[in-house]
């Protein structure tokens, strides 16, 4: 079986480090590294489907995974049951990094190639067209004759020929493997616990592409057929007809607070390295001896022999879209009672504050993993995170809801208007 590119295909991720690697400068190993709450990415399948929204996309969560090493090769095994007259164009998800630091130049001693079948295509080009750590679709045609029929090796090598090398590699989703994609690690094949984003491309019919651009409509056809089916159609005349504001106004209210959390997920980066220095002014005001540790493109702060990298993931972002939805669904089913101005005011400080307690927590997290254990420290970061969102928002909730909740006084002045 050979697999096939399909349109539509776009892919978002986030990079993250497993561990410090020595000092590039200095030769000096740096102290144990916690990546708090390790980042990831996704893999979008319908967005170039009409009307699609992310929330509803079919998604796949990625991976780069990078040669560090001369005589590393990534392979990607695909079997053809014939070959094509004119050759095939295979395509793949790209990336690469700095080796040793953050440098958004390719080197130009750096040169790669796709194998195939030993047989090798320069794509050095395409690579060094993507920015640093930025994956994105690259193309080889493969000519006819370097095919075989059956099982077809390509490789993805990198060899540096002066100055500082860089480290390249393809996008894998994880989630599932059919055993097609390795790493060879100097030694031996390892198959790795995802598949390569490499594809064998072929021109789709137009009934295909014609449904694959209304598979969220269909979705959504689907969706209303269920709910009918499931009610009644009277009760879906009724809702429509009696409660047709009130499913304008929550239609409305969801997707403000939807796209007020995109922002916020796109804004993990910037998240990330505020958090870090909210971190680090903690410790440094607390009269801790703490320090930034630049590795590739991020900030790590570290205090005695135990650092610590904010990932996009545990930037607070989650925290501050966790508030917006519990906030959101509390105001809706109390809002009789509350005094909507107040109340939405309410949103500036809950969201900081969401923010704020993750950042109080890492602060934690990190003088317990600089004192006391790097193991508990880890063990503390995996499993408070969603308990003390739970407790922040409870105690927050408490707190600001005698200052929306409407005065006896204010209810008395609108029953005398009305009378």
């Amino acid at each position: 079986m050979f697999c096939v590119l399909r349109e539509g295909v776009e892919v978002r991720g986030s990079y993250w480090l497993q561990e410090l690697s020595p000092d590039a400068n200095t030769g000096i190993a740096l102290p144990q590294l916690l990546v708090s709450n390790e980042g990831g990415g996704f893999i979008s399948l319908g967005s170039g489907r009409l009307l699609e929204i992310p929330l509803f996309a079919d998604s796949l969560e990625i991976e780069n995974i990078f040669l560090e090493e001369h005589d590393h090769r990534l392979r990607k095994e695909i079997y053809l049951e014939a070959i094509p007259a004119g050759g095939l164009t295979f395509a793949w998800q790209g990336v690469w990094r700095g080796s040793l630091f953050y440098d958004t130049v390719f080197n130009p001693n750096t040169e790669v190639f796709l194998q195939v079948n030993g047989h090798d295509y320069d794509v050095t080009e395409q690579y060094s067209s993507l920015p640093e750590h930025v994956s994105g679709w690259l193309e080889v045609v493969v000519e006819r004759e370097h095919l075989v029929k059956g099982m077809n090796k390509l490789e993805l090598v990198a060899q540096t020929s002066g100055g500082i090398p860089e480290n390249v590699g393809m996008v894998m989703a994880k989630g599932f493997s059919k055993g097609s994609s390795k790493m060879f690690d100097g030694s031996q094949l390892v198959p790795l616990d995802g598949e390569l984003l490499l594809y064998r491309k072929q021109a789709n019919s137009i009934f295909f592409s014609g449904l694959f651009r209304l598979g969220f409509l269909l979705k959504l056809v689907a969706v209303l057929l269920l709910f009918i089916a499931v009610f009644g159609l009277s009760f879906a005349r009724f809702a429509v007809s009696q409660l047709r504001k009130e499913i304008i106004f929550s239609t409305v209210a969801a997707a403000i607070i939807y796209w007020f959390g995109l922002v916020v997920e796109e804004s993990n980066v910037l998240l990330a390295e505020s958090t870090t220095f909210f971190v680090y002014f903690l410790l440094r005001v607390s009269g801790f001896t703490a320090s930034f540790v630049l590795q590739g493109p991020n900030l790590v702060v570290q205090m005695n022999q135990f650092a610590v990298r904010v990932s996009e993931a545990s930037a607070g972002a989650n925290n501050v879209i966790y508030f917006l939805v519990a906030f959101s669904v509390l105001l809706l089913l109390n809002w009789k009672h509350l005094n909507l101005k107040k109340a939405l005011l309410m949103y500036i400080p809950g969201a900081f504050g969401a923010f704020l307690v993750n950042v109080l927590r890492l602060y934690i997290i990190m003088l317990l993993g600089a004192f006391v254990s790097a193991d508990m420290a880890k063990m503390l970061n995996e499993a408070t995170g969603l308990i003390v969102f739970v407790a922040y928002f409870v105690l927050f909730w408490y707190l600001t809801l005698g200052f929306m909740e409407k005065r006896v006084k204010e209810l008395r002045e609108k029953l005398r208007i009305r009378r």
